[in-house]
């Protein structure tokens, strides 16, 4: 879902370099993409090279992860089809609505996660992996402004995700090597135990 209206610069307040807008209508995910050249890898590239870590071909901000579009399409599941989609048009009206804004703050850090999946060719067995990645922060006040309207919308309460683009990443899974770690909320990334990357 392309929105033109977002490429021009902004003032103090924050940037309008939103590129394209990825409204998942059948899972329920939302992805900002954004001009790559408004982050700073290079300030932390010697630290991700030392640890193996590739740099991600395009930056992102993720507005809905997979957990919380998981919550937003259960929510929906029971309804008719009409009326499960009346509601994800009226999501996506409010996606095109917001005039999306963010500033990448100088923070930087390093965090690591392991996973414990199925095998994708044999369910029986689990594939553990570690992944690391270096994000650096984002400021926006349109996350609260979106999650308000979601509410009014889904009548659910969701946590507001915290804004961030991941720079490098790698992981024990060749298959994987360039996937970010999901991060939903300040909770999740406490939990992650983030170190953060002194510049």
């Amino acid at each position: 879902m392309e929105n033109p209206n977002k490429n021009s610069e902004s003032g103090p307040s924050g940037d309008k370099f939103v590129k394209n807008i990825r409204f998942n209508l059948e899972s329920g995910t939302l992805l900002l993409d954004l001009d790559k050249n408004k982050t700073d890898p290079e300030k932390v590239r010697g630290f991700a090279e030392e640890r193996g870590l590739l740099e991600k071909d395009e930056a992102h901000v993720t507005v809905i992860g997979s957990d919380t579009a998981e919550q937003i399409m259960a929510r929906l599941g029971d309804l008719p089809r009409g009326e499960k989609e009346e509601i994800l048009a009226k999501i996506r009206a409010v996606v095109e609505s917001i005039d999306w804004q963010f500033v990448f703050k100088p923070e930087y850090y390093y965090i690591k996660k392991e996973y414990d999946d199925p095998d994708p060719t044999d369910s029986s067995k689990i594939i553990h992996e570690v992944r690391e990645s270096v994000i650096q922060l984002a400021e926006t006040g349109n996350l609260a402004e979106f999650y308000a309207k979601l509410k009014e919308v889904t009548g659910l309460e969701l946590e507001v995700p915290m804004p961030h683009v991941t720079l490098f990443t790698t992981s024990t899974r060749e298959d994987k090597r360039k996937r970010g770690i999901g991060i939903y909320s300040e909770r999740d990334f406490d939990e992650l135990k983030p170190e953060r990357i002194e510049i």
